[in-house]
């Protein structure tokens, strides 16, 4: 077998953390170890380096890329990613020193009990010292260079590392030399071995303070928008003293509100602890132990989610310079719209905001889990489809759910999985709604990306969790999910959400008839589980269907999830929806899942109107009233008052998707493989007199411009030649000139 790397694992001996694991609240540092070797003559030179835990890396001081938060967290004992530097760049003739310093990350992460019961260190179980293993090679292949028992450790200068709670660094380093043991990989791991090829994670442009004003002896500081990210520190004093900064994602009633934030819940709910020696209340918090002179901090394994700083000794003549900087997955946008409405702009910015926010190789809910939860994940995964290039972080996400299926076939409701399975269909795995992440997410990168090998090879694992979950009763199994969770009718998260059971239902259905296209996609035989859709939508009809044509409850979720799926008389459920917004004064009341609904739901039936409506309101419950704070970003739940939701939170932010298909007019046909088809039509609002869009495919890009010119509309499309359009009703009346240049069509649609 060939061997992935020849170096060994470097890694601290093992640390007693005490019976229950306390003392790991205690100071705790990270760690730098150094190599050096030695050159005659500078050749090209690559370096391979696998990292369980948050690493840096540095040739002869120099940093090798500029990355941060390195590492691609998943199932580490299932799968490692490695990382590639060519460093030919950095080294020189005679003494070479290589130093990678570690920090705990999502490998050493606390035994925080999230919302007091969920062990998040138990939970993950692929835990352990931060280690890593090197590699460097010549322009032959030949290793030249190993992590081995050579290697020098010392102390860092971060005396304390936690992701979720901060960092505790001591200005005065100085090192202190540490042992640490070398273990040979074993031919499984090196079976685990992966070369990364997700964007990384890196930083943005810096953010500087709006305001800075007191509060008490303390300072408060407002950056003017809520980004998740570093914080850069330069200040001076006259002594050695300790400084502390607490990180806030907003306000409540003119009070910072950090409970929003809380690690795990913990702080938020009295008599709810996250066990021994966790804190009270879990602050996303950093300390400082300063020198003095001149100290100099920025943050090295730990993001913050933050509008407002609140700094504790230190004074204001003593800061020489502070600014945020925005730390995320460098994901290409390749969406854009600008309208002549300044909130639709502004609403379109804070999606984009909060997505980017919450992505650090994982798509992340919020700073107080830090979780890929598969829900989230299904409601938002055509908007941000349509904004982001995918193609390579969608591979690693869809694999990070695989590598969590259990031997029975079940996904977990968050990959990797820590614990949390709230209604789920047994251990390990997740309410239905959230275990469909699994084919829907390789049913839309077919759509977007057209990589037909990549869906078959996973067929199989689609095959066996659609097999299992159909071993059930269907009674039974369709009690096992939250539903849509998330609507703003709730008051709290464990009030029954609308149509529960009959979402169940419909969940079932979904996977049948998703399981059905990807079976089709890898040549494989559908007949039985066609067999079973008819089945399916027979006991649906009898169990929820009204005498009047609809179902349920008749609330606007089960509406929605009736016309996604085609149950029923379209035109009675299509009515009996707009009657139920217009009761409910033209706001989504339903959840996550049922609003995404709602978006494609509406343009595709030509009722963008009420989307527009509903988008623009300014009512209590409102994105307007959501983004009134000043944050930039989108909040967890649209009702204000509850502390301990997020408040920079992306799972409503599927709207997105409306801008493309009905501002832009551009939605993918249902056939779509690889972007090739698309359906055109626009929605024409006179107060949306101006709108351009545009898309960049695999196909190439797509530009769309709507115009209001003397009372007649005017639309412009653009695409390349490889991309079949289908007409919608909006444009069917409309002239329509077409010029073809260079492999692509130019439409013009002028109102007669």
């Amino acid at each position: 077998m060939t061997r992935t790397f020849q170096g060994y694992w470097l890694t601290r001996r093992h640390i007693n953390y005490g019976l229950s694991e306390e003392k790991y609240y205690q100071k705790n540092p990270s760690v730098i170890y150094s190599g050096s070797f030695n050159l005659e003559k500078v050749t090209s030179l690559k370096l391979k380096i696998c990292v369980l835990g948050y690493y840096i890396i540095k040739i002869n001081g120099r940093l090798a890329s500029n990355t941060a938060l390195n590492n691609d967290w998943t199932y580490f004992s299932k799968r490692k990613y490695y990382d590639e530097y060519d460093i030919t760049g950095l080294i020189h003739i005679g003494e070479n020193i290589i130093e990678v310093e570690l920090g705990n990350g999502m490998y050493n992460p606390f035994p925080l009990k999230f919302f007091g019961k969920h062990n998040f260190r138990h939970g993950l179980k692929d835990v352990g010292e931060p280690k890593f293993v090197l590699d460097l090679l010549d322009l032959e292949g030949n290793v030249i260079f190993t992590s081995n028992s050579a290697w020098h450790l010392m102390t860092g200068d971060r005396i304390f590392n936690n992701l979720f709670l901060g960092e505790e660094v001591d200005s005065s380093f100085e090192g202190k030399r540490l042992s640490y043991k070398t273990v040979k990989l074993t031919e499984k791991e090196q079976q685990t071995l992966v070369k990364s090829f997700i964007p990384k994670i890196r930083e943005f442009e810096p953010i500087y303070f709006v305001k800075m004003s007191k509060k008490g002896e303390n300072l408060v500081i407002d950056f003017g928008k809520t980004t998740s990210g570093f914080l850069k520190l330069n200040f001076e004093c006259t002594k050695n003293k300790k400084v502390q900064i607490f990180y806030c994602e907003t306000k409540e009633n003119g009070k910072l509100a950090y409970e929003t934030s809380f690690a795990g819940g913990i702080g938020n709910i009295p008599g709810i602890t996250g066990g021994p020696g966790s804190p009270e209340k879990a602050f996303e918090k950093d300390v400082i132990y300063a020198k003095k002179g001149i100290n100099n901090f920025k943050n090295k394994f730990t993001y913050h989610s933050f509008r407002y700083i609140e700094i504790e000794n230190l004074s204001i003549d003593e800061i020489k310079s502070l600014f945020a900087i925005p730390v995320h997955t460098d994901l290409s946008q390749t969406g854009l719209v600008k309208t002549n409405n300044t909130f639709l702009n502004n609403l379109f910015d804070a999606g984009i905001n909060t997505r980017l926010n919450n992505v650090h190789s994982v798509y992340e809910d919020c700073a107080r889990e830090r979780l890929q939860y598969g829900g989230d994940i299904v409601a938002l995964i055509t908007a941000m489809s349509d904004i982001f290039d995918l193609s390579q972080f969608n591979r690693k996400v869809i694999d990070d759910f695989l590598l969590g299926q259990t031997d029975r076939g079940g996904i977990p409701e968050t990959a990797p999985y820590m614990g949390i399975q709230t209604n789920g269909t047994g251990d390990g795995e997740g309410p239905l709604l959230w275990q469909i992440v699994f084919p829907y997410l390789i049913y839309k990168y077919y759509q977007y990306y057209a990589d037909q090998k990549f869906v078959a090879d996973r067929y199989p694992y689609v095959r066996k969790q659609y097999d299992y979950l159909m071993s059930w009763d269907l009674s039974t199994l369709a009690q096992k999910d939250i539903g849509d969770h998330a609507s703003p009718k709730l008051t709290n998260f464990y009030e029954a959400t609308p149509d529960k059971t009959f979402v169940g239902y419909c969940t079932i259905l979904l996977f049948n008839e998703l399981t059905i296209k990807i079976s089709n996609i890898s040549g494989k035989e559908i007949n039985k589980l066609l067999e079973e859709n008819i089945k399916i939508r027979k006991t649906i009809d009898q169990l929820y269907k009204n005498e009047d044509g609809t179902y349920g409850q008749k609330s606007q979720t089960a509406y929605a999830f009736a016309l996604f799926l085609n149950l029923g008389n379209k035109n009675i459920l299509l009515k009996g929806l707009e009657k139920r917004i217009k009761e409910e004064n033209n706001i989504f009341n339903c959840g996550i899942f049922g609003q995404s609904i709602l978006y494609t739901i509406l343009h595709k039936e030509n009722r963008d109107d009420i989307v527009y409506k509903w988008l623009t309101n300014s009512g209590e419950i409102s994105f307007r009233h959501m983004l009134s704070n000043g944050n930039q970003v989108l909040k967890e739940q649209f009702t204000d008052g509850k502390l301990s939701d997020s408040g920079n939170h992306a799972m409503f932010a599927s709207y997105l998707k409306w801008y493309f298909e009905a501002l832009g007019g551009i939605s993918l046909t249902e056939n779509a493989v690889g972007f090739s088809k698309i359906l055109v039509n626009p929605y024409f609002n006179d107060e949306l007199t101006t709108v351009q869009t545009s898309i960049n495919t695999i196909q190439g890009k797509i530009n769309t411009e709507t115009i209001l010119r003397k009372n007649n509309w005017h639309y412009y499309l653009s695409l390349p030649n490889k991309i079949e359009y289908t007409l919608g009703e909006n444009l069917k009346s409309f002239n329509m000139t077409i010029k073809k240049l260079d492999n692509r069509i130019n439409l013009h649609f002028s109102q007669k």
